[in-house]
């Protein structure tokens, strides 16, 4: 039934399992563990062996899939299989199903056309997913196609994220909305960063749960989440990929897993990423020097990767307080400006680059 999933997270994976096929799996559970864990894959599979079909599974998250399409894209671009079209596939479905009809009412008019946009890259996507690996040989046409539609669907931080108004469209969806004798599942990532509002307006739904409807909180941080809320979930952890699993998942894509130390690594890799210059900017933001600013915002610009460069700091941090570089007070400090500065930016919709600016002048500030 999870046969992907027991090859990459096994014990989960058992545990999942023997609650559906008991008939017994609870209404509202969450997923938690690091990012590229599988997580949001393990969701949407449960979600399918729930009974719930595309039509009927709606997410609402705050990541960026950009990277990971733009990674299965290019990888379908030089590997023309099935196991590479299916992959990509993937990917862009899980994408798609933020622009479920059900969320068009808390939209503003400028994302409402995005949603009329979603249904074209799903037609793309289906003639894709049709093509013979023959037919994939001369299929750059569409799969350019597909890349230009999906640009228009990329949107900022903002609109990612989870709101008091999309809680009410799937409270809504949920109470007037008929499957036909499917279940409908809600997937739901970003919860700890959304803020109280949210928070109560999702727990009125947990507290009530609709009928046939599951819920599957998706977190890296379940700390952050209130504790009304947390504990109204059945709690599922999930766990980096051992190289065995790395192995099962890059190899029947033509991809060696001996390259890659995990998934990451492989979607910034694909992506045309330079995650090495992101983590030398970080070494040297710590060291006391300033990056190469230039070179650094061309790249976090170019890719969207200033979050992975915010987490590649903080994760300097910790290791350089380990080692005895950053004493405790200094380590603690700096951790709390960082994070506030980010989750303010965050909160506001701030410009990124604004949160650049202050990340490398308070890191300096403390270091130096």
């Amino acid at each position: 039934m999870l046969t992907d999933l027991e090859n990459t997270q096994k014990e989960t994976a058992l545990q999942l399992e023997t609650l559906i096929e008991g008939r017994t799996f609870p209404f509202s559970v969450l997923f938690s563990g690091p990012a590229y864990s599988g997580r949001m894959f393990a969701a949407n599979r449960v979600a399918g062996a729930l009974g719930s079909s595309l039509e009927t599974t709606i997410i609402i998250s705050d990541r960026d899939f950009r990277t990971r399409i733009k990674a299965s894209s290019e990888l379908l671009r030089q590997n023309r299989t099935a196991a590479c079209a299916a992959f990509l596939a993937c990917c862009v479905s899980t994408f798609l199903k933020q622009f479920h009809g059900a969320l068009l009412d808390s939209q503003s008019q400028v994302n409402r056309k995005k949603f009329s946009d979603a249904g074209d890259c799903m037609d793309l996507l289906t003639e894709l997913s049709g093509l013979s690996e023959q037919e994939l040989s001369g299929a750059e046409q569409l799969i350019d196609r597909l890349d230009s539609s999906l640009e228009k669907l990329y949107t900022s931080r903002n609109t990612r994220s989870v709101t008091v108004g999309k809680i009410r469209d799937i409270r809504r969806w949920c109470s007037e909305y008929s499957a036909d004798g499917k279940t409908k599942t809600v997937i739901i990532e970003g919860i700890e960063d959304a803020g109280d509002s949210v928070s109560n307006s999702l727990l009125k739904i947990l507290e009530e749960p609709p009928a046939d409807t599951f819920f599957i909180i998706i977190s890296d941080n379940p700390g952050r989440i209130g504790q009304t809320v947390l504990s109204r979930l059945r709690h599922f952890t999930f766990h980096d990929m051992d190289r065995k699993a790395l192995e099962y998942i890059l190899a029947p894509l033509g991809v060696s897993p001996a390259v890659f130390p995990d998934m990451q690594s492989f979607f910034l890799s694909y992506s045309g990423a330079d995650d090495a210059l992101l983590r030398k900017s970080a070494s040297d933001l710590l060291a006391g020097k300033e990056p190469d600013m230039p070179a650094l915002v061309r790249e976090l610009e170019k890719n969207h990767l200033y979050g992975r460069f915010f987490a590649l700091v903080v994760d300097q941090i910790r290791k350089n307080h380990l080692s005895g570089l950053l004493s405790e007070s200094r380590c603690s400090y700096l951790l709390n400006e960082l994070e506030t500065a980010m989750d303010r930016g965050a909160a506001f919709n701030q410009q990124e680059r604004l949160t650049l600016d202050f990340v490398v002048f308070r890191t300096l500030e403390v270091v130096g």
